[in-house]
């Protein structure tokens, strides 16, 4: 009787926990989902928020527009596109920016760590990293995508871009988008082992990636050798795979850029991983 008692708890035990796994993915989607709430609250409580969002990304497309009109008409000929073109690529380039950065802009592992506000995450009943990740997500990512998504929507519908092509490049957007999260969040998690490294690979790849891509549009590098040696950038994917999805156009070795899209996404974030289970293994806050 005994053991068949204990057969049941263990039993119980193991459905429980399946349960607990079950609803862990529903627990966590619905923490995202609350933080989008208060985010969204925040921008319409403080409407000054929301109204100095709206004026920077004005500015940018001014001065987007200015420089743009400057840059084709002297090297458009050179690079293969028109001023629209450069248009295009330059606002899906800031989407996949400010959209990522609606998860990633506040999420600073070195100021949790410096502060110690890094125990509010030991103990919650969710996954450390998500807790951490989409803790504070940032009001201004979340405007200026839903700008950016408008321009976009408009420059697409000059174009008459077939509802497929629209689709397809929704799919290797959201592709760019784990890629560029996945890479961010592995140079923020190396504050672990090192402050200033980390700033300096930010500063580096992912701030001066997104400066050079506004000066020098991707036609630039379209004939480069050995060009695929810069898949870490978002840009290179939306420059050489993206936007010839979206206009119908000859695309350079697709399932290479695939690949090397999801690879570098399960390299990063796998290893981003590591870099937590090591840092929390050491990290003990004010000690």
């Amino acid at each position: 009787m005994r053991h068949m008692v204990d057969n049941m708890g263990s039993e119980k035990y193991t459905i429980d926990s399946l349960k607990v796994k079950k609803y862990g993915i529903v627990r966590n989607l619905n923490y995202l989902k609350e933080n989008l709430i208060i985010c969204f609250k925040s921008l319409s409580e403080y409407k000054l928020n929301l109204f100095n969002s709206i004026f920077e990304q004005l500015i940018f497309y001014f001065i987007l527009i200015i420089f743009g009109k400057v840059l084709i008409s002297n090297f458009g000929d050179l690079i293969g596109w028109s001023f629209i073109d450069y248009l295009l690529f330059l606002i899906i380039v800031d989407l996949s920016t400010t959209f990522t950065g609606i998860f990633v802009w506040d999420a600073s592992v070195q100021k949790a760590i410096k502060t110690g506000s890094l125990n509010n995450f030991l103990f919650r009943p969710i996954n450390r990293i998500i807790g951490f990740q989409f803790h504070h997500l940032n009001y201004s990512g979340l405007v200026d995508s839903i700008m950016n998504f408008i321009f976009l929507f408009i420059i697409v519908f000059y174009y008459g871009i077939v509802l497929s092509n629209i689709l397809f490049g929704i799919l290797i957007f959201i592709l760019i988008c784990f890629h560029t999260i996945a890479i961010d969040f592995f140079i923020r998690s190396l504050s672990f082992i090192s402050f200033g490294l980390a700033q300096t690979c930010l500063d580096l790849l992912l701030l001066g990636s997104y400066d050079i891509s506004k000066k020098f549009p991707f036609g630039f590098f379209e004939k480069m050798k050995f060009r695929f040696i810069v898949f870490i950038f978002s840009q290179f994917f939306i420059g050489s795979l993206l936007i010839p999805i979206l206009l119908n156009k000859e695309i350079w070795n697709f399932w290479l850029q695939i690949y090397l899209l999801v690879g570098m996404f399960v390299v990063f974030f796998v290893c981003g991983v590591l870099l937590w289970r090591y840092g929390l293994k050491n990290y003990q806050a004010f000690g």
